[in-house]
């Protein structure tokens, strides 16, 4: 069928008008075929079909709507698609379709272009546009029935929308608004909103006035605008997001502006609430000496605070990269992962501890204890996170372990200080017996040597009985000024000659003298153990060496310190046997090669003179122990020795002591020396024979530690009784009376069992000289 707008003149406008049967198109003007490229000879020669020129993805939507038309009396709905132009491009375009009435499959349509073109004047027709069939009035009726129900849907759906849409011209009068913008604005300002009002009419604040004047001219210059206004009603606050869009007419000309204004003051509230509560959070978790922690499923951080990333080692920022897992000391950190992944799988809490490995304040590795609190965050029963706080328990743990340490030592100290007793009157009975043998006529000079012998091995085991008292703090040590570089000579030269001879022993001591405070028995005794340790330990070794060097130097306090190491080529420890090397007892040597005592004496000899130990080691490595002495303020004085001028007097004593063998002893000594000697077991015996008169003393010498009365408590009823009568108390061990302790009114001194009777004749004769 030839086209009714053959020879007639092309003219630019964007809507145009076709008909056709089936998928043909049969006629059309010029202005679709100008829409689509064509002409009216292509056209007449029928090589314009309707699904050739849809593009693939819009076939269905011609389909459905052809269904709706079939299905509603003939109409499609207006709908949006793409045709094919004869050059390949796509032009979009607006299409309203019906069905013919009493013509089967015959059909025409409304084309508007949807692309943006120029306006240009339209040239006048040369002909009308003639119809290949002559449409009813009918027709005509429900083609604008259908566009005013098309109108009345959208309205209904407008109108149900809670939120306020309206249309606003050019020159800001109010062209359309649902029902939902004029219940607004009738509530703000009691009267109903009507088409043509302006639409600034009832705005009283200059200041919104204005920015709702910018944001419709922001529109209406072709541009979508985004505002939002806070208002106040009814004593309440409202925000309100606003969205200004540009509204185009057929020619792309902007003849309006639509505005959809959506409540948000409930979303608003809800995130200020939650900027209170983040707020709230952060403070408290940066003023928290806890770390604490968000992490994903995977345990991955989401969040740390300072305290955390403090307490890891690192910067805040960096703690982000990972999760906990990462610091977990290796040795751990396969059971971590497992428990971590087990929680994370069950949604459950989990209460673990694990060591981290981390970087410390002087830049060397360091392991620190932690206690890890961990919460699951669950949604819809599937763990969406972990809620977790860390705290860093070395401290306390090193406190407990210390506890413990003290714990036994004071176990120690109260089995040292029964066994001291003891042992210190079986070792004055021993020295009394080796006076009284060197005291006989005729003795061989054998026998002399065997007996002196006896008496110099007594002696040291009595200074060993006052190191052990001392390590276990039983007893207090004198200190004085003394040198310790003069110290370390002489131990190094006792070390020299015990030795083996395959250890290079390499010392470097300063020529000018060290002087600190301390315990001179003490400090060599410590510099002993730690040389016979490190000797021990290069026994394996190819070219053993062991160094002891002594220098000063300030400490991070500015305070001036002696320092002191013994260091050698060994063997090296392991990190957990260093952490136990100054536990009393505990050895790695084998049996028979050491008691586990050494490196404890040495380290309650450093901290009892105010000082620290440290060992650096590693397995392979060598071992390296550092002391740090406090320098004293005054230099050691010289002792002159004194020559012996002990002679006696005579006179009576009265002894008093519990062990017979020891009483027996030093009864016979003293009469050797010319003393009148009366024994007692007791204080109660003693002061029983006083009260009868059976024995008028000129100096009472009394045990400490007796049964039923006490020395000291014999010394104060003496002072009420006797108070002319000097007493002389003789002590093993006792922690109520010391040699270096207050004396009572008639106490003239206080003597550390054993002595030798020398000693015990000296004091005797200066207290009867007083």
């Amino acid at each position: 069928m030839g086209s009714p707008f053959a020879g007639s003149r092309a003219y630019d406008t964007p809507m145009g008008v076709m008909w056709g049967t089936g998928a043909q198109i049969t006629a059309a003007d010029d202005a679709f075929l100008r829409i689509i490229g064509y002409t009216q000879d292509e056209l007449a020669a029928g090589r314009i079909d309707w699904r050739a020129l849809t593009p693939p993805e819009f076939l269905h939507l011609d389909d459905a709507e052809m269904r709706q038309a079939a299905a509603s009396g003939g109409f499609t709905v207006p709908y949006e698609k793409e045709f094919f132009r004869k050059d390949g491009s796509r032009v979009p375009v607006l299409l309203v379709c019906a069905f013919i009435p009493d013509q089967p499959d015959h059909w025409m349509g409304h084309a508007v272009d949807l692309s943006p073109r120029r306006r240009s004047p339209a040239p006048p027709l040369t002909h009308l546009p003639q119809p290949i069939a002559p449409a009813p009035d009918e027709f005509y009726r429900r083609l604008v029935g259908e566009l005013v129900n098309e109108r009345n849907r959208l309205r209904t759906v407008l109108d149900n929308t809670p939120t306020p849409i309206w249309v606003v011209d050019r020159e800001y009068r109010l062209q359309s608004a649902n029902a939902a913008f004029n219940a607004v604005i009738e509530q703000m300002t009691n009267r109903r909103p009507e088409v043509g009002d302006s639409v600034f009419v009832d705005s009283t604040d200059a200041t919104m006035r204005d920015h709702w004047k910018s944001w419709y001219d922001g529109a209406l210059q072709g541009t979508v605008v985004h505002g939002s206004a806070r208002t106040t009603f009814g004593g309440i606050d409202y925000v309100r997001d606003h969205t200004v869009s540009p509204m185009f007419d057929q020619t792309g000309e902007v003849y309006g502006v639509s505005v959809v204004s959506h409540d948000v003051t409930a979303r608003i509230v809800s995130e200020d609430a939650l900027r209170v509560s983040e707020s709230r959070f952060r403070t408290l978790a940066s003023a928290s000496s806890l770390g604490i922690f968000l992490a994903d499923p995977t345990g991955q951080f989401q969040y740390v605070n300072e305290r955390l990333a403090s307490m890891l080692g690192v910067s805040t920022d960096a703690s982000r990269t990972g999760g906990i897992l990462v610091h977990v000391h290796p040795e751990d950190r396969d059971r971590v992962s497992d428990e971590l992944a087990g929680a994370s799988r069950a949604g459950t809490d989990l209460i673990t501890e694990f060591r981290v490995r981390r970087i410390g304040v002087h830049g060397s590795e360091e392991d620190r204890a932690f206690r890890l609190w961990l919460a699951a965050v669950t949604e819809s029963e599937r763990c969406t996170g972990f809620v977790g706080t860390v705290e860093d328990q070395t401290e306390r743990l090193t406190s407990a372990a210390q506890a413990k340490q003290s714990e036994r030592m004071e176990s120690l100290g109260a089995l040292a200080g029964g066994i001291a007793h003891d042992f210190n009157n079986m070792l004055a009975v021993v020295l009394a017996n080796v006076d009284l043998a060197l005291g006989e006529p005729n003795v061989p000079a054998a026998v002399v040597d065997e007996l002196e012998s006896i008496g110099i091995a007594s002696t040291r085991a009595r200074e060993l009985i006052r190191q052990i008292l001392t390590f276990s703090r039983q007893a207090d040590t004198p200190y004085g000024a003394l040198d310790l570089t003069a110290l370390a000579v002489e131990s190094v030269r006792l070390m020299r000659s015990t030795m083996s001879t395959r250890v290079h022993l390499e010392v470097a001591l300063p020529k000018e003298p060290v002087n600190i405070s301390g315990n001179a028995s003490e400090l060599q005794q410590m510099l002993v153990n730690l040389c016979v340790n490190a000797e021990h330990a290069v026994r394996a070794t190819h070219s053993p060496a062991v160094a002891v060097t002594l220098h000063t130097e300030f400490d991070a306090t500015g305070r001036q310190v002696a320092v002191l190491t013994v260091q050698d080529n060994g063997i090296g420890m392991s990190a957990e046997t260093a952490r136990r090397i100054f536990e009393p007892f505990f050895t790695t040597k084998a049996m028979g090669e050491g008691n586990g005592m050494g490196l404890a004496v040495a380290h309650g000899a450093v901290l009892a003179h105010g000082g620290t130990i440290s060992v650096n080691t590693a397995l392979g490595e060598g071992t390296s122990f550092r002391i740090e002495l406090p320098l004293a303020d005054r230099e050691p004085t010289p002792r002159v020795p004194e020559a012996s001028t002990i002679s006696t007097s005579g006179g009576t004593l009265l002894l008093v002591d519990d062990e017979p063998f020891l009483a027996r002893a030093l009864a016979k000594a003293l009469q050797r020396r010319g003393y009148t000697v009366v024994t007692s077991h007791d204080g109660e015996d003693a002061l029983r024979q006083l009260d009868q008169g059976t024995v008028r003393p000129d100096l009472i010498l009394s045990d400490v530690s007796m049964p039923n009365m006490s020395g000291d408590r014999l010394a104060e009823e003496l002072r009420v009784r006797y108070p002319a009568v000097p007493v002389v108390l003789m002590t093993g061990f006792s922690r109520d009376v010391s040699p270096d302790g207050p004396r009572g009114a008639n106490v003239v001194e206080v003597v550390q069992k054993p002595m030798s009777i020398d000693t015990l004749v000296e004091i005797i004769t200066s207290a009867l000289g007083q």
